[in-house]
């Protein structure tokens, strides 16, 4: 229920990040502190990658994720490639290891709420 709280504050003001995103080498990653609670810090985050461009192997923490815009293929070892397009909304738990791809002609840019360890 709180992650869904704070995914609700992150739709609401999405407009907080975007004068602050800027891309290095293909790649997007802004993250904004919103809170702390029971061990963990909660961030906003945004993440894209232009066409072409791929994150090596990933170990994430917990994290709730939405696409904003464009195409990702996410590959989970074990498991396969999870295609996500703009409105996918998922979890991902902590440990949860990923391999993240751009395979489109368009820029994908996705929005979350990571949970920190502190």
């Amino acid at each position: 229920m709180i992650g869904l709280l704070i995914m609700g504050s992150v739709a609401l003001s999405g407009t907080v990040l975007a004068a602050e995103e800027k891309w290095k080498d293909g790649v997007l990653f802004v993250g904004e502190k919103i809170a702390s609670l029971e061990g963990h810090t909660a961030y906003k985050i945004v993440f894209g990658l232009k066409p072409g461009k791929c994150t090596g192997d990933i170990v994430s923490v917990s994290e709730w994720l939405k696409m904003r815009e464009g195409t990702l293929i996410q590959t989970y070892p074990g498991k396969g490639d999870v295609k996500r397009v703009r409105g996918d909304e998922w979890y991902q738990p902590n440990g949860t290891k990923v391999k993240v791809c751009n395979r489109s002609g368009q820029k994908a840019v996705l929005v979350g709420v990571q949970f920190r360890p502190e």
